[in-house]
């Protein structure tokens, strides 16, 4: 008798201490899995944040964080003519048309960009007018993943403090002296080119800016007739 109830004070310890276990097994095993359930949800947050910006004068994409969402060249209107579109577009270089296939005119139309470089001949940067003068400009639209906004600083090579820099370059537009206007876009300090073309008609032209001193502008620090730089960040 005395042997059964030891036994049966044994059996209940061992059966009161797996229970402990048991229930601390679950309490682990639930923690586990909220943490797990965490990472999956930072994981996937972080993988569906990002922006994207375009990156004039290349065919891919900077840094580890960034994917090429696709690459193409740099599209606009005519210099020449005056009610011609103003920004430049990045252009695919597959189109898909509609199911009109019938050839129009007198209508606003599209063709591919070149660069014109003057006055200024320096290797191994975008401003190397024996490379570059009336070829075709590449462009490539990215994805910075982790980030939420883009902006284009222009007179900086650097970012400010806080950003991430993406790309620097030298700040492009149109000839003042065009008909047409243009917007300012940031070309990769060492671009790379399309094919050459054999004339100037037809094409949007864009030429590196400089800066021009006026009352409105503080000269110093900028300096009359210098190319001006530019810089994308991301944050």
């Amino acid at each position: 008798m005395v042997i059964v109830l030891v036994f049966l004070v044994v059996l209940g310890q061992e059966v009161y201490g797996n229970k402990e276990q048991c229930e601390n097994h679950a309490v682990k095993a639930k923690l586990f899995d909220a943490i797990c359930s965490g990472v999956k949800q930072t994981r996937t947050k972080s993988e569906e944040t990002g922006t994207t910006y375009t990156r004039w004068g290349r065919t891919k994409c900077s840094g580890d964080k960034t994917e090429i969402v696709y690459s193409g060249f740099v599209g606009g209107a005519s210099h020449t003519d005056s009610g011609s579109q103003v920004n430049m577009l990045c252009v695919p270089t597959q189109p898909q048309y509609a199911i009109n296939n019938k050839k129009v005119d007198n209508h606003p139309w599209l063709s591919g960009t070149i660069y014109s470089i003057h006055q200024m001949d320096t290797p191994n940067t975008a401003l190397d007018h024996s490379k570059y003068t009336q070829y075709g400009i590449p462009c490539t639209v990215c994805r910075a993943r982790d980030k939420t906004s883009v902006i284009m600083i222009p007179g900086r090579k650097e970012c400010t403090s806080d950003w991430e820099k993406e790309y620097n370059g030298y700040l492009f537009g149109g000839n003042p002296k065009f008909k047409s206007g243009s917007e300012y876009v940031c070309i990769d300090e060492v671009p790379e080119r399309r094919k050459k073309t054999t004339n100037w008609s037809e094409k949007p032209i864009l030429n590196p800016v400089h800066s021009k001193c006026n009352e409105a502008m503080p000269c110093p620090p900028f300096i009359d007739g210098r190319v001006l730089t530019c810089v994308v960040c991301s944050k």
